[in-house]
């Protein structure tokens, strides 16, 4: 993150980076996410995910179709009891090109 000053207050830029895909195919824990914005220019998707319960976000996987586009973001998961840690995933997915597609997903 940056944090560039004037007269005493604070701006907070987050550092986006992509979000590792993940390709598998069985279950997985999932973790609820939000998203940030859709970049129609970059077709980027911006999102962010923190720990739910017992699972931590780390990837994402991406099911396309001609009208939309889900997201899912998956994780380890750990059996109880949990750690105390919150951890945030923030970050985008590289669509190869977004459209008018509906974003969708396991979004909180």
């Amino acid at each position: 993150m940056s944090y560039p000053t004037q007269s005493g207050i604070a701006t907070i830029t987050p550092d986006y980076r992509e979000l590792a895909v993940d390709h598998a195919t069985g279950p997985a824990a999932t973790v609820p996410w939000h998203l940030v914005r859709v970049d129609h220019q970059e077709n980027r998707i911006y999102l962010s995910a923190s720990s739910a319960g017992c699972t931590t976000p780390e990837k994402v996987r991406l099911t396309e179709s001609d009208s939309s586009i889900t997201i899912t973001v998956t994780g380890p998961s750990t059996s109880e009891p949990c750690t105390a840690q919150h951890l945030t995933l923030l970050g985008y997915v590289q669509i190869g090109s977004i459209g008018d597609r509906q974003v969708t997903g396991n979004s909180s």
